[in-house]
């Protein structure tokens, strides 16, 4: 064997010794996968740097501008003509107002002749008196008999329990009429009013005209986060374009009975916030936003949340060697928001890591 031949053949089998033992590796040995990125001068990398300073994290809860209180009105009969309904959507109501009403034109018409019958009687009533009067005063200057003023004295008596009858018949007639009618019971502004025809006829529990209490319109909000908001808690609410000073308030002080504790499903509860400004919302159910301030770190480093991916459980960020490769680094992080992400341990203040 030649000595080239022989120099040859000892390369061989060293460099198939060195290639044997990178397959000899414990399987506790081997490197995780991670993205691998392509040694490169970073010209096209965008970095974003190590930085300190606060961090919140923020959540947006929505809420509503509602009524708590509102009263709907209905007939308590099915099968009766309508007769009007009175107010319309947007009236402003006061307790007592006349809402609608069945048809009354026959009971108006009885009220009618019994307002007439009772006025005809009251004339008689006190002719009669005047005419018993005079027949006294007559009978004590003649010295004869009573029989006149006891005639006149009769015709009272007669006319009397007419008119006890015609009022009592009065007020039958209007309770009836009344049976018939919707009136508020509380101060409001309409909010529904049912549309009617000639034909149209009643439903028994039917609603005609809903009435909202707007003096007890709060901001409404059915969230997760409830534990956030304890009674008498002030916070700010963003509703188109303006922002309100709020209270949190129980329904007991709103004068409200919440069924099932406040609870809307398992995790949902309900909220409610009183305006303190003396300006309120125009609108009912005008939207509103609350942030909610869940967590918050002072005097921090952080970095953008774009720089950090996850491998293997870990949190890891692509930095540049001093020689332009770029290599994976695990760090470990704090509080994450959509923004920036808290360095707890892996990088210092002032360094570069690859975005992208």
């Amino acid at each position: 064997m030649t000595l080239k031949k022989l120099i040859v053949f000892m390369l061989a089998a060293a460099l198939s010794l060195v290639l044997g033992s990178c397959f000899l590796l414990p399987e506790e040995a081997r490197m995780p996968e991670l993205p691998a990125v392509t040694p490169y001068d970073g010209s096209d990398f965008r970095y974003t740097r190590v930085i300190r300073g606060d961090m919140e994290l923020k959540k947006t809860i929505q809420c509503t501008y509602q009524a708590t209180k509102e009263a709907k009105y209905g007939f308590s009969v099915s099968g009766e003509r309508f007769g009007d309904i009175f107010v319309e959507v947007g009236d402003r109501i006061s307790a007592g107002m006349l809402l609608a009403e069945m048809d009354v034109s026959d009971i108006n018409r009885q009220i009618d002749e019994c307002e007439n019958t009772i006025r005809m009687l009251e004339i008689k009533l006190a002719e009669a008196q005047k005419a018993y009067e005079l027949a006294v005063l007559s009978e004590s200057l003649t010295g004869s008999g009573t029989a006149m003023s006891d005639a006149h004295l009769d015709f009272i008596s007669y006319t009397k329990q007419s008119l006890e009858i015609q009022h009592s018949r009065l007020s039958e007639l209007e309770e009836k009429k009344k049976s018939r009618q919707l009136f508020a019971d509380i101060d409001g502004v309409v909010t529904y009013v049912k549309s009617i025809s000639e034909r149209s006829t009643t439903v028994r529990g039917e609603n005609i005209v809903t009435i909202t209490d707007d003096m007890s319109r709060v901001f409404v909000a059915d969230t997760e986060s409830y534990k956030s908001f304890p009674e008498g808690l002030e916070v700010d609410i963003l509703s188109e374009g303006v922002t309100y000073r709020c209270k949190v308030t129980s329904p007991d002080k709103l004068g409200i009975e919440e069924i099932g504790n406040q609870k809307r499903s398992q995790w949902l509860q309900r909220v409610y916030f009183v305006v303190l400004d003396a300006q309120t919302p125009e609108k009912n159910n005008a939207r509103g936003e609350i942030t909610l301030i869940e967590d918050k770190r002072e005097d921090v480093l952080m970095l953008s949340t774009a720089a950090v991916f996850e491998a293997d459980g870990r949190s890891m960020v692509y930095v540049q060697g001093d020689d332009g490769s770029i290599t994976p680094k695990e760090i470990e992080t704090g509080l994450r928001t959509t923004g920036y992400t808290e360095v707890l341990r892996g990088l210092d203040e002032g360094d570069y890591v690859i975005i992208s």
